[in-house]
């Protein structure tokens, strides 16, 4: 059974200094996450994020699981729910595991679960990393995400850079090798897809809102996910691709209050004419008992 989409005041929130310290924690010296707004805003030539909406993910690409098992990508999908995709670069000592503490801070304050609700797969750019190093990305995140069903939620994998490059471009995600630094120049981007795996929705922060993560959960799994009421809350919204967030739709809450507005009125004279009605029914009684 699916849960509704609930997220806990923004008070509880940790400050970005909070999570770039929690990637120490759990990405260890080498993963440190070094957050600046060129990191985000302003990324290096050749790199960055070109959104396919709606486009189909080829799943018969294969990989390697955090168990050292071949799997396609095709395992994860029409399951019934919908699939967050996040590609990294395990030893990132930039935006990676600041983007996935991020990740898992907003999935700690969504009612929904990962194993339940939806799937996550977390994948390394790099092709030289192994299944050994996402084994221990998945046991350090799962520490930090603890839901009952999240080890069968949460999937770290690698794969050689046919699958990689495949896969990165049917997502949009530009990056490249800084021989300089051994490092991968990337973005940051928190994708969503559809059950089967048609892309949703991307969410291009470090830090992701609880709230818009839920939203786009709900969103591309066709209202499968949430509450009543949270299915209503989404038509009365609109994604704004600049503010990174879901936003009120203006036109579509105007409809509603349009259409309240008129049931509010017919209510409102059908009351009136039953009272006049009634008036009208004892006009006559009354003139008997005057004469």
């Amino acid at each position: 059974m699916t849960k509704g989409i609930t997220t806990q005041p923004a008070t509880v929130r940790p400050s970005r200094i909070a999570i770039i310290g929690a990637a120490i924690v759990v990405g260890g010296a080498s993963s440190i996450a070094q957050v600046s707004p060129l990191d985000v805003t302003d990324p290096p030539e050749g790199v960055g994020i070109d959104e396919r909406l709606d486009e189909q993910l080829p799943l018969d690409l294969q990989f390697i699981d955090d168990t050292g098992r071949t799997v396609t990508l095709g395992e994860y999908f029409n399951r019934g729910v919908p699939v967050v995709i996040t590609p990294v670069f395990y030893r990132c000592r930039n935006l990676c595991s600041a983007t996935l503490n991020g990740l898992a801070e907003a999935l700690n304050e969504i009612e929904s679960s990962a194993g339940e609700d939806f799937q996550i797969i977390t994948f390394t750019i790099s092709p030289k990393e192994t299944y050994r190093l996402a084994e221990v990305k998945k046991r350090n995140y799962l520490g930090v995400y603890k839901r009952e069903n999240a080890a069968d939620g949460w999937h770290f994998l690698t794969g050689d850079e046919d699958s990689i490059e495949a896969l990165t471009k049917a997502l949009g995600f530009r990056y490249r090798f800084v021989e300089r630094t051994g490092d991968y120049a990337h973005a940051a981007s928190i994708i969503v897809a559809t059950p089967q795996g048609r892309l949703s929705r991307y969410i291009n922060t470090v830090m992701p809102e609880s709230e818009t993560l839920g939203k786009a959960l709900i969103e591309a799994s066709q209202g499968a996910i949430g509450s009543p009421w949270d299915r209503f809350v989404l038509w009365c919204s609109t994604y704004d691709p600049a503010a990174g967030k879901y936003v009120v739709a203006a036109r579509r809450v105007m409809t509603l209050g349009g259409l309240a507005t008129m049931l509010i009125v017919v209510i409102g004279l059908g009351m009136l004419w039953r009272h006049e009605l009634k008036i009208r029914r004892h006009k006559p009684a009354l003139g008997e008992l005057q004469t």
